[in-house]
């Protein structure tokens, strides 16, 4: 059964993409709404599940979960993707 509780933590965190999404359209810049919305949802997917998604293998003997780093991943995907995009042009031999 979904908890409601995380339900509303990724709903929000959607809105607050799409937030940040209608700053962006409105100055003009390539990543919009759409874009944010889903990067807010998957990220705090990600947080969900990294941190309460296995807590019934925490019953195991001589297992050990760090759920950090999961959440440390989030944080390194998107920066390692945004330096990509940001030398793409300069791979291509463009400026």
């Amino acid at each position: 059964m979904w908890d409601w509780d995380h339900l509303i933590r990724v709903m929000f965190a959607g809105l607050c993409g799409a937030l940040i999404g209608y700053e962006r359209k409105s100055r003009m810049k390539e990543a919009g709404i759409r874009t944010h919305f889903i990067v807010g949802i998957g990220a705090a997917l990600m947080m969900v599940v990294s941190k309460y998604g296995f807590q019934d293998q925490t019953a195991w003997p001589n297992l050990s979960l760090d759920p950090s780093r999961v959440a440390a991943q989030v944080i390194i995907s998107p920066c390692s993707i945004a330096v990509f995009i940001s030398w793409l042009p300069r791979l291509r031999g463009r400026s």
